[in-house]
């Protein structure tokens, strides 16, 4: 007599198990390394519904994706954009010639202004800012201060890194992510898993 036991039932269930742990992990890293993009892409445009700034500076200069793929177990795994915590020039958000005006001789009251445009759709004009060369030779915005020993002073924004410390900013960035990673893994498990099924069917 042939007889199935709990010996036999514990044995396919270590099998199964092995087999699922095995492709949750490869659809862990796979997952990850698919959503990340996602989470940069949807951290830029936040950042953009609040700034003027370019894509690609805030992908080259402010946004860095990291992730750590290595080990056998799924806690080991992580992903994660980092920000950098760097001013941006005013000179970004200037509109139109980014070069100094030659105004010499021209009264100051009608001297063309700059127009900057730090959140889109508010442009803003000035006559105490203007453009000149500055230390490396690149061009930046200046503002003349009175009564200071350093006349000149270089005018920037702040980091968009700020903008990332209110949770509110961070939740529907964190929730389009989440969704993504969710639709990730589960086609993925659900790959790798049959996938170790023809192999072994293959083998057999």
């Amino acid at each position: 007599m042939i007889v199935i036991d709990k010996k036999e039932l514990r044995k396919a269930s270590k099998h199964f198990q092995r087999e699922m742990k095995k492709a949750m992990l490869k659809a862990a890293k796979t997952s990850i390394r698919r959503t990340l993009p996602t989470l940069r892409k949807e951290s830029n445009q936040k950042v953009r519904d609040r700034m003027r700034v370019r894509q690609s500076r805030l992908n080259r200069r402010h946004f860095v994706l990291e992730k750590n793929l290595k080990g056998r177990k799924i806690e080991a795994l992580s992903g994660r954009l980092k920000i950098r915590d760097r001013q941006i020039g005013l000179i970004e958000f200037v509109r139109g010639q980014k070069l100094p005006r030659k105004q010499k001789g021209v009264k100051v009251s009608r001297r063309r202004q700059l127009r900057i445009e730090v959140r889109p759709g508010n442009v803003i004009q000035g006559r105490s800012r203007f453009i000149q060369k500055g230390k490396g030779g690149k061009y930046h915005v200046f503002r003349r201060q009175s009564g200071k020993a350093t006349p000149l002073k270089r005018q920037s924004v702040p980091s968009p890194h700020i903008l990332f410390m209110k949770r509110s900013f961070r939740m529907p960035i964190e929730q389009a992510t989440g969704r993504k990673f969710e639709k990730e893994f589960v086609s993925n498990f659900r790959f790798f898993l049959s996938q170790r099924r023809r192999l072994r069917k293959n083998a057999g």
